[in-house]
């Protein structure tokens, strides 16, 4: 397993989604705002009100960047065993994927800050397909080459 390039690969890949997460929902937070003609502050329940119809689309979007980013690397680390390596670097990425979205949408504090229970109990059983797609995403690709 390289580490690095693994490392690398994750950090391309989860600012692709996240940003992707951050845009959907900052969109939904702007039509929500011009539907209710409300032109002000933000509201954290506007941006919570926003945040829920991105979920059912979330998992798509993940498979298509975790996808990308395993082909990168996959085809920049050759491998004897690249299968027990895709194996590692799936842990490696939804461990990581786990706590760093647990550090920016539920510890930080922001205005689009969620609750535990926003996050994982709410948005079941998307967010495990999400992780699912991180897991699984080298796994596919090592059975590819």
């Amino acid at each position: 397993m390289n580490i690095k390039l693994a490392l690398l690969s994750f950090i391309v890949g989860f600012v692709l989604v996240n940003g992707l997460k951050f845009m959907f929902v900052s969109f939904g937070y702007k039509k929500l705002l011009t539907n209710n003609g409300k032109n002000g502050t933000p509201n954290t329940n506007f941006y919570k009100t926003a945040f829920k119809p991105t979920i059912i689309f979330q998992p798509f979007y993940y498979v298509f960047v975790w996808l990308i980013c395993s082909y990168i690397y996959i085809s920049k680390h050759g491998s004897a065993n690249m299968y027990s390596d895709s194996l590692k670097t799936g842990i490696l990425w939804v461990v990581l994927t786990i706590l760093m979205e647990m550090v920016i949408w539920v510890i930080a504090n922001h205005k689009m800050k969620l609750s535990w229970k926003e996050m994982y109990i709410y948005t079941q059983p998307w967010i495990l397909l999400n992780y699912y797609a991180v897991f699984v995403s080298p796994l596919i690709l090592s059975l590819m080459f």
